[in-house]
């Protein structure tokens, strides 16, 4: 069987135990002693032996949180690395203790259950003596007992009889006060039948009223709608009149300038054609009014009339 050496891990400094896989062989020395230990609870000694090794581990534990904790200033460096593991260290650890201790629990688990048994046990010897001579007194007891029934007996038939005029009155109060409830409700139904029929005409007449007045707004409407018809159809012949008298008016002034300024052409044109021709103007003046017209009908070519 191994034992833990608890010198060698003590003597060992942070750096040793948490940097360069340092804590992996002494975790590994800690389970080893753990699983190769036989625990004995059959004799005091075996027990102590138990609660020995749970206490190395207690120990152990100790001794590498100390180191941890111990670090130099030249070791500070190594911090960060150490409390990596410093907590998985610990936790192990005291799962190994607990671990460790557990057959020893167990075993004074059981002790305080077969303690608990004994003092059943024990209660109940005294229970049955207490019984014993309890049975003497209640035998002295039960003949007055007996008395006390009979007498108890008479008083609960008389309290019975009065019970019984009692739940009767009650029945005859309780009859009363359901008719005049049925009463009162029937007049509170036929009141309220009242109540909902007149609603119900009030109803009728705010429906009636609310239709016609939807009625007479719908009629508005139309009729709104009917004369802003009118009155956009008045307006669009309006307009059409007056683009008509416009484009008319336009018309008659183009043909008013387009005669002024053909007869202009004209007379240019014959006043120049009698100076060079026969002298006759009439002949000279009707010559003119062709050429005039068939330019401005675009039969010339190059040549154009500005109105």
């Amino acid at each position: 069987m191994k034992t833990l050496d608890l010198a060698k891990i003590e003597a060992m400094t942070a750096v040793d135990i948490y940097t360069n896989g340092g804590i992996e062989p002494i975790m590994q020395q800690l389970k080893d002693v753990l699983e190769s230990f036989e625990h004995d609870m059959s004799t005091a000694k075996g027990r102590d032996a138990t609660r020995a090794l749970s206490s190395d581990y207690s120990k152990a534990k100790a001794a590498l949180e100390r180191a941890a904790d111990t670090l130099t200033d030249d070791a500070r460096k190594l911090v960060k690395s150490v409390n990596a593991v410093k907590k998985d260290v610990s936790e192990r650890c005291a799962a190994y203790r607990d671990q460790a201790r557990q057959p020893l629990t167990d075993y004074e688990n059981e002790l305080e259950r077969l303690k608990e048994q004994e003092k059943v046990a024990a209660k109940k010897i005294l229970d049955e003596a207490e019984a014993h001579y309890l049975n003497d007194i209640f035998d002295q007891a039960l003949d007055q007992e007996k008395r006390q029934a009979e007498l108890d007996l008479k008083e609960q038939a008389m309290a019975d009889r009065e019970a019984a005029i009692e739940a009767e009155k009650q029945k005859l109060a309780d009859a009363e006060s359901e008719r005049v409830r049925l009463a009162e409700k029937a007049e509170a139904d036929r009141l309220q039948a009242i109540e909902d029929e007149k609603q119900k005409v009030l109803r009728a007449e705010r429906e009636a009223q609310e239709a016609e007045d939807r009625r007479k707004l719908e009629d508005e409407r139309m009729e709104a709608a009917v004369i802003k018809a009118k009155n956009d159809e008045r307006a669009r012949n309006e307009q059409v009149a007056a683009q008509e008298l416009a484009e008319k008016l336009k018309r008659e002034e183009d043909k008013r300038i387009r005669t002024r300024v053909h007869n202009a052409i004209i007379d240019g044109l014959t006043l120049a054609m009698s100076d060079v021709a026969t002298g006759n103007v009439k002949d000279a003046k009707a010559m003119a009014s062709s050429i005039v017209t068939a330019i401005s009908d675009g039969k010339i070519p190059h040549v154009s009339i500005t109105y």
